[in-house]
C-alpha cells in the first residue's frame, strides 16, 4: 500500500507541473559508483591523476588556501597506469577520439588483492552523448570478489542508462526532467553453501523540476531502489546553495518511504565580520542510497545487502565559523571551526550477524552524531600546510545510551604539500584516537603516513609515485575487516 501511495503521488505531482524557469545544470546520482558528468563537453581529466594527499574535509567547509597550479591544456584524451608491489593495477582510459563531438568515452580496469585475503577485479565502460539541451549516457560494469577460505564471493554485472533534458518547453519558460536506470545482476555465495544464490537488483530515480514564480520552484524526485521505494518533494528558493546563500529560506521538502513520512528543511543564514570571516548558522536535510555494487566497491569484505538501503537526514545543524587573516603580505592563514549535530534514519552500519564466518553485512540503525573540527591551514609561496583536530561522538539511537562502533573519538590530522615547476610533493599524517570495538573494547592507535610525488617530464607526460601507510599501522574499520598494509604505488598518465 505505501508502495503505491509513493508512486500514485509522484505521479500526480509531475502531471500538475507547468510553470519552469531557468535552472541551473545538475548532476544526476544514484548508487553507482562512477556518475555521468551530464554537462555535455568532454569529460575533464583532472580526478584521474593518483590522489592528491590533502587533508580530507566535509565539502561543506570553503576553499581553503590555493597553490598556483599552471593551466593545463585541454587534453581531449588520458591513459593512466598504475600497479604497486602487492601487484594491484588500476588502467584508466577517458576521452572523446574514438568518437566525435558532441561524444565522450571512458574504460576502467581495476584488480586488488590487499594482504592476499581477497581478489577484487573491476571493470566499468561507458560512453556519454552531450547537445545543447539533452545529456545521456550508458555505463556497463562488472565487479569480482573471490576469497581463498569458505567467507564467500560476489560476482555483479550491471548496466546503468541516464539521461538529462533540458531547456525544455512546457509553457513559456524552460524546465528540467532526469531519468536513471540501472540493472544489476549478482551471484553470490557465502560459508557452507555449495551453490550460488543469484539475484536481479533495479534501481530507477526520475525527476522533474518547474517554476512557482521567480523565486520558488517545485521540484519531485521518485526512487525505486532495489524493493525500497521513496520519493521527495522539495519547494526550493531560487538560490539553491545554502552554503553560500546568505537569506533565512532555501527549501522545504516532504520525504516519503515504506515506513517513514519526515519533513526535511534548509535554512541558512551568514554574518561577515572584519571582511575575511564569517558566522554561518545551517539547517539541511536530505537521503543518501545504498546498493550492492557501490558498497561492494567501496568495501569487499561484507556480504551483499538483501535489499537497497535508503537512509534519511532530517537533522544536520552546523554553526561554522571561518576567518582569514594576512601573517605575511599574499600568504594568508585560515582559520576553520564547525559544530555539527546529525540525526540519521536507516543509516547502514557493518554488523557481524553469523559467527560461523567473519564477513560482516549492514544493517539499518538510528544514529545521533555529535562533531566538532577546528582547522588551520597556512600558504607560503608553493607551500601549504594545514592541520586539524576532529572530535565525533555518536550513538546508536536519538536517546544517545550505546555508541557506535569503530568511530574514533579523536581524529588528528597533518598535511603537507609543495608544488614548483613539474615537480609536485605532499604528505599526509592521521592519527585515529580512542576507538572501540562492538563489545566495548578499546583498539590500539591508528596511524596512518602517506606521501605522493609527481613529476611533469614533459607537457602531455606525467609520472607518479605514491606510498601509502608508511608505518603499517592502518585503521581498523572493523575487526572482521583486514587492515590495509603498507604499500607503494608507481602509475604514469599520457594526455593527448
Amino acid at each position: 500500500m505505501g508502495r503505491f501511495f509513493i508512486a500514485a503521488a509522484l505521479v500526480m505531482i509531475c502531471c500538475s507541473l507547468y510553470a519552469v524557469e531557468d535552472l541551473p545544470d545538475v548532476e544526476i546520482s544514484g548508487p553507482s559508483s562512477l556518475k555521468s558528468t551530464m554537462q555535455g563537453r568532454s569529460l575533464g581529466y583532472s580526478d584521474l591523476r593518483i590522489p592528491d594527499v590533502t587533508d580530507s574535509l566535509r565539502p561543506i567547509l570553503p576553499d581553503l588556501i590555493d597553490i598556483k597550479k599552471p593551466k593545463e591544456k585541454p587534453w581531449r584524451n588520458l591513459i593512466h597506469l598504475s600497479m604497486n608491489n602487492l601487484l594491484d593495477y588500476r588502467l584508466h582510459y577517458m576521452g572523446d577520439r574514438f568518437f566525435s563531438s558532441p561524444f565522450a568515452t571512458f574504460a576502467n580496469l581495476e584488480y586488488f588483492s590487499p594482504t592476499n585475503q581477497w581478489t577484487q577485479f573491476t571493470a566499468e565502460a561507458g560512453v556519454q552523448y552531450g547537445a545543447r539541451n539533452i545529456d545521456t549516457a550508458i555505463i556497463i560494469k562488472r565487479n569480482d570478489i573471490e576469497t581463498p577460505y569458505t567467507y564467500g564471493n560476489h560476482h555483479i554485472n550491471a548496466i546503468n542508462l541516464n539521461a538529462y533534458f533540458n531547456n525544455i518547453k512546457l509553457t513559456t519558460y524552460k524546465s528540467y526532467i532526469y531519468l536513471n536506470s540501472e540493472l544489476l545482476q549478482s551471484e553470490y555465495r557465502y560459508g557452507s553453501q555449495t551453490a550460488p544464490e543469484e539475484r536481479l537488483f533495479f534501481f530507477h530515480q526520475a525527476g522533474i523540476s518547474s517554476g512557482l514564480s521567480n523565486n520558488l520552484t517545485l521540484q519531485a524526485d521518485g526512487v525505486y531502489l532495489d524493493q525500497t521505494p521513496a520519493m521527495a518533494v522539495s519547494i526550493i528558493s531560487k538560490d539553491q546553495d545554502i552554503e553560500v546563500n546568505d537569506d533565512v529560506f532555501s527549501s522545504v521538502s516532504l520525504y516519503l518511504t515504506e515506513n517513514r513520512i519526515f519533513p526535511g528543511i534548509h535554512l541558512s543564514r551568514r554574518f561577515f565580520f572584519n571582511g575575511a570571516g564569517f558566522i554561518q548558522m545551517y539547517q539541511k536535510s536530505g537521503w543518501d542510497f545504498h546498493d550492492n555494487y557501490s558498497a561492494l566497491v567501496k568495501q569487499p569484505w561484507q556480504q551483499q545487502m538483501s535489499k537497497g538501503m535508503i537512509s534519511l537526514r532530517p537533522i544536520d545543524t552546523h554553526l561554522l565559523l571561518s576567518n582569514r587573516s594576512l601573517l605575511v603580505a599574499d600568504n594568508p592563514i585560515d582559520i576553520i571551526l564547525d559544530l555539527s549535530l546529525q540525526l540519521k534514519l536507516d543509516e547502514p552500519l557493518l554488523t557481524i550477524t553469523d559467527a560461523a564466518y567473519p564477513l560482516p553485512v549492514n544493517k539499518q540503525f538510528t544514529v545521533l552524531q555529535n562533531n566538532g573540527l577546528l582547522k588551520v591551514a597556512y600558504g607560503l609561496g608553493n607551500f601549504t600546510l594545514s592541520q586539524s583536530a576532529f572530535l565525533q561522538q555518536a550513538w546508536l539511537s536519538a536517546l544517545g545510551n550505546k555508541k557506535v562502533a569503530y568511530v574514533p573519538l579523536i581524529t588528528l590530522r597533518t598535511a603537507y604539500s609543495y608544488r614548483k615547476d613539474k615537480l609536485k610533493a605532499s604528505a599526509l599524517l592521521e592519527q585515529f584516537l580512542n576507538t572501540r570495538d562492538e563489545n566495548g573494547n578499546s583498539l590500539r592507535e591508528a596511524i596512518e603516513l602517506s606521501a605522493a610525488l609527481e613529476y611533469d617530464v614533459f607537457e602531455q607526460l606525467t609520472l607518479q609515485l605514491r606510498v601509502n601507510n608508511i608505518l603499517d599501522k592502518g585503521r581498523i574499520i572493523h575487526t572482521a575487516i583486514p587492515v590495509a598494509p603498507a604499500s607503494v604505488c608507481a602509475g604514469i598518465s599520457y594526455r593527448f
